[in-house]
């Protein structure tokens, strides 16, 4: 990749060629900590000021043949976003860039890049921690035909399986849980079981696993607790009484299990999630039901070197980029928010 060269003193243009070439092959290489948001979401790589992603309300399936082709219209709903603009950038007084004991940006260039690339972690996190964690208005259920706004966001307790046909039922996509059914496994079954039960607008099961290849994306606080139940060859497991005739206690023995859930769960730590007390339950099984969808641009350089305006103004020269990301919720099937109680 060439660099443009800079009419001025050679110290100080070589000082800000070798910040931008350092920045540039920093944004390349493995960043070195998780990028869930595009793991778990859909990340767009667009420099368009607006973006429309299309979203289907049909589920596909085969029916018996009698006689005439039947088709689905794919694209009833959409969501639209308006990328904001993200910017970070260094100064100094050129004398100090100039100086025989000036090395080199001490890494300044690498961090730069690390955080771009981390960005699409931060914001979804922000937008997931919206309205006291209920998330943002989906703009799934904004009906384009009357202009009706969506009044549901992303978490909530009555979804619809079909935006168009109430009357096949809803689902809900919010949990609550403790430490000591996440320690014995109990929590894994019954997000198994939510899972299971969610339909696709055809009415039947849309397909969607938990135990077998879901994620737990974790805040800090919980991850060692979650590793420890995902990573380890048993687990103990109560064994309770309930129904039983005479029955005077519900937990009334442990035993140890060999752990079923290892190697078939997984867990992400997640430091840009802020509320300790809430994770997210994401399963997999159905190609393209993204919870959240990235729009990124590239990334511009603004450069201020001993020509610029602001050299003559302050003494200094400056390195900065700019880009636009933004994310919007998109679909809530795959996702449950749960909240971690006792």
């Amino acid at each position: 990749m060439t660099t443009p060269y800079f009419q001025v003193s050679r110290t100080a243009a070589r000082a800000l060629e070798e910040f931008s070439d350092e920045f540039r092959e920093a944004l390349t290489i493995d960043a070195g900590f998780p990028l869930w948001a595009a793991n778990f979401g859909l990340v767009r790589n667009t420099d368009a000021l607006k973006t429309t992603f299309p979203i289907p309300v049909s589920a596909a399936g085969y029916n018996e043949f009698r006689g005439d082709m039947k088709y689905r219209g794919l694209y009833a709903r959409s969501l639209s976003m308006i990328g904001r603009d993200w910017q970070d950038g260094v100064e100094e007084l050129a004398k100090v860039i100039e100086a025989p004991d000036f090395i080199d940006w001490a890494g300044e260039p690498a961090r730069m890049a690390i955080e771009w690339n981390r960005l699409p972690n931060q914001v979804v996190a922000d937008m997931l921690a919206l309205s006291s964690l209920s998330g943002p208005l989906l703009d799934f259920y904004r009906d384009p035909d009357t202009n009706t706004a969506s009044t549901r966001r992303l978490f909530a307790t009555d979804h619809p399986y079909n935006v168009l046909d109430t009357s096949l039922g809803s689902f809900d996509n919010t949990m609550t849980t403790t430490h000591a059914a996440i320690a014995s496994g109990a929590f894994f079954d019954a997000c198994d079981l939510r899972f299971s039960q969610v339909m696709g607008p055809n009415g039947k099961p849309m397909g969607l696993r938990f135990i077998e290849g879901g994620t737990c994306l974790v805040p800090a606080t919980l991850a060692n607790e979650f590793k420890n139940v995902l990573k380890f060859d048993t687990l103990v497991r109560a064994v309770d009484n309930v129904g039983k005739p005479g029955a005077t206690a519900s937990v009334v023995a442990a035993v140890t299990q060999n752990n079923v859930y290892k190697g078939t769960l997984s867990y992400q730590r997640a430091d840009e999630l802020a509320n300790q007390s809430y994770f997210y339950a994401i399963a997999a099984g159905k190609p393209g039901c993204f919870p959240w969808v990235v729009q990124r641009g590239t990334t511009e350089e603004i450069i201020h070197d001993k020509n610029s305006e602001k050299y003559k103004n302050t003494r200094k020269i400056s390195f900065a980029a700019i880009g636009q990301l933004e994310a919007a919720a998109c679909l809530p099937h795959r996702i449950i928010r749960v909240q971690v109680t006792g």
